[in-house]
């Protein structure tokens, strides 16, 4: 189909970026390219609006669709556009996404039902961010430095092992709690190359040392699992399907009682959280956080 060659053939205004057909994206505009849909009634929940099938409209937006395939894990292609000019995507799954000034949306889980929502005028799902939170009893017999780091030696496990987020770097952020005007400190620490217990161990020892040598005695910390994977780009629309984009941050304050607040943010929101690896990590950090009492 011309459509399809000529959008695949499209490379991106301000960079290399390519797109990538994939199976659902070729069916779903086979299915319906060239149709221009509209509306007949009022919209059920907000403006019924039509739209026309042909990813040519959308085959200059590398950018903007990379950003929302980072989000979701997943490739994007370009489906068309509505009646106001919001760009539509499919993506590996069928599922049909629009894009417009004021965000991303989740439109139905094919096509025909992307469609239905617009000239039917349902209120569509914001693909947004989202927060699941926990907050942890102490371990018994440790300080709060040793909690943090080994509660995030953990957490560092279960997202690694469920493919969620491989972790090469703790960032720590340490502000003394006592100490007016004292600048806080922030460090990198690797967490690779060893055993979880001995790189625990490592960290915990180094932690000690650098807030000592700070002269920091009772410190509130936050620690964030960071990844060396860069950003998914215009040069990287083309790379191979991720995991959706999750990120993992730990917040230990020290006091009586101490209090160890865990945080997972995602930017695809409930689409991420409910995706089958990112679901299964989550289920098992409630296991792991409901073991803690």
């Amino acid at each position: 189909m011309l459509a399809i060659l000529e959008t695949v053939s499209t490379v991106a205004k301000s960079g290399s970026g390519r797109w990538v057909l994939f199976p659902a994206a070729e069916q779903s505009i086979r299915e319906f390219h060239g149709l221009a849909f509209r509306p007949t009634a009022a919209g059920q929940q907000v403006a019924a609006t039509g739209c026309t099938v042909d990813p040519r409209l959308g085959r200059y937006t590398h950018n903007t669709l990379a950003e929302l395939g980072e989000a979701l894990g997943v490739k994007l292609f370009p489906f068309g556009r509505t009646d106001s000019d919001a760009l539509l995507a499919v993506d590996e799954p069928a599922r049909l996404f629009s894009v417009d000034h004021s965000g991303s949306w989740f439109l139905g889980s094919s096509p025909a039902e992307g469609i239905t929502a617009l000239l039917q005028g349902q209120r569509p799902e914001r693909v947004a961010d989202e927060k699941r939170e926990w907050l942890l009893q102490p371990l018994a017999g440790e300080d709060s430095i040793a909690d943090a780091v080994k509660t995030a030696m953990v957490l560092v496990f279960i997202l690694d092992h469920h493919s969620v987020l491989r972790t090469d770097t703790l960032r720590l952020r340490a502000q003394e709690k006592t100490g007016f005007g004292s600048a806080p400190l922030g460090l990198e620490l690797s967490v690779r190359d060893g055993s979880l217990e001995d790189i625990a161990l490592r960290l915990i020892t180094e932690l000690r040392a650098r807030l000592q040598d700070a002269g920091f005695a009772s410190v509130d910390l936050s620690l964030t699992l960071a990844t060396a994977q860069a950003r998914i780009d215009e040069n990287r629309a083309s790379a191979e399907s991720a995991i959706p984009r999750i990120d993992c941050a730990l917040v230990a304050t020290d006091g009586d009682p101490r209090v160890l607040q865990l945080e997972l943010a995602a930017q695809a929101g409930r689409l991420a959280f409910e995706q089958g690896d990112v679901a299964a990590a989550l289920a098992e950090i409630d296991k792991y956080a409901q073991s803690r009492g």
